[in-house]
């Protein structure tokens, strides 16, 4: 797209090119920035964390409708069972997804040092 609209110039290429461009240019830097900013073992541990637990849930879940027993083996009924199975999902209802707070400020900075860069060049330096 920018090869297009560089040979023709900005002035004469259509605005829905000029439009499809910054709008991809856009994208590209949200979720380009987006990557960088994950804290990807924090995420990983905790969705690994989650997984187990949830596991570990449908297993408990299967185990007392085969046998009418809590985890430790006492008879328990089932509106009780439901009302700790929503006690369960509710405290395991988290979203894993975790930031580095570090690198989202190195990505501002450089950022707002690129846009300081070209403000301060003369107009006639840009063309």
């Amino acid at each position: 797209m920018l090869i297009f609209i560089t040979r023709m110039g900005w002035e004469r290429a259509h605005s829905a090119l000029i439009n499809i461009f910054l709008v991809s240019t856009g994208v590209i830097l949200l979720y380009g920035g987006l990557a960088i900013s994950l804290d990807y073992e924090k995420n990983i541990k905790e969705n690994q964390r989650l997984y187990t637990a949830y596991a570990n849930l449908e297993d408990e879940t299967l185990r007392f409708l085969a046998t009418g027993r809590s985890r430790d083996g006492q008879p328990i009924k089932m509106s009780d069972f439901i009302i700790y199975l929503d006690g369960r999902l509710e405290e395991l209802s988290a979203i894993a997804l975790d930031f580095n707070t570090n690198e989202i400020l190195k990505y501002r900075e450089n950022i707002i040092k690129t846009i300081n860069s070209n403000a301060h060049v003369e107009p006639d330096a840009r063309k």
